[in-house]
């Protein structure tokens, strides 16, 4: 296309804005047939050796249960761990005082009486 030249400039440079979007967009269509057709074909020659239809997702019975179980594990040891913790606040709010009064009563403490077994003798 032949280009004119004005004052402004303005319709050459509207030809010429035209001229390139016409070859980027045949460079665009150029390049985007030929990856289209080759996705189709791949597709298609994909879909004898996969299933291309996504399946739902539904777990198994035993998974399910398997999950349900690890799940009330889980809660449980949450259970114990917060029962701790607050056993652990208790104690450190109210310590038990182990050195702060001597012994007074000597016989408050009596071990258990030791069974000595004498050997038999062998006649």
């Amino acid at each position: 296309m032949p280009r004119f030249e004005t004052d402004s400039g303005g319709l050459s440079n509207l030809i010429y804005w035209q001229e390139q979007f016409v070859m980027s967009s045949i460079g665009f269509i150029k390049r985007i047939i030929p990856f289209l057709a080759t996705l189709t074909i791949g597709l298609f020659i994909a879909s004898f050796f996969v299933d291309l239809v996504p399946r739902p997702f539904v777990f198994a019975e035993g998974r399910r249960r398997r999950c349900h179980d690890f799940q009330e594990l889980y809660m449980q040891e949450h259970d114990r761990r917060i029962q701790v913790e607050q056993e652990l606040n208790r104690m450190r709010q109210n310590p038990i005082p182990l050195h702060s009064q001597p012994w007074t009563d000597q016989d408050a403490f009596v071990p258990p009486p030791t069974v000595v077994r004498i050997p038999r003798t062998v006649r």
